[in-house]
């Protein structure tokens, strides 16, 4: 998430995230100045596919205060707010607002 939150400083500093039918949750972001960048992580999706979009700053707040390998994403479609959730820290939930592009 760092490296892409690098190539998102020319894009309003947005990142996407891809939740796809084969079990890959990918983030990417582009600009035409830096160029682009994809990271894929294989995860357990259950719901439709979806493509949201975040700033990567509220991204990276949450990420680097967790300290867990398992992080829960909970939306009811793109526009909505999302729930993230560590599997470790049971009281503890971020929410962050996607970006509309």
């Amino acid at each position: 998430m760092r490296l892409t939150s690098i190539f998102s400083k020319e894009s309003n500093s947005s990142v996407k995230i891809e939740l796809t039918e084969l079990g890959t949750l990918r983030v990417f972001t582009s600009s035409e100045d830096s160029g682009e960048h994809v990271s894929e992580f294989e995860a357990n999706i259950s719901g439709n596919p979806l493509i949201i979009s975040f700033n990567s700053k509220y991204l990276n707040d949450f990420l680097n205060n967790i300290k867990s390998d398992d992080i829960f994403f909970e939306s009811n479609g793109g526009v909505t707010p999302v729930v993230f959730k560590s599997a470790e820290l049971e009281n503890f939930l971020h929410i962050i607002m996607p970006m509309k592009l």
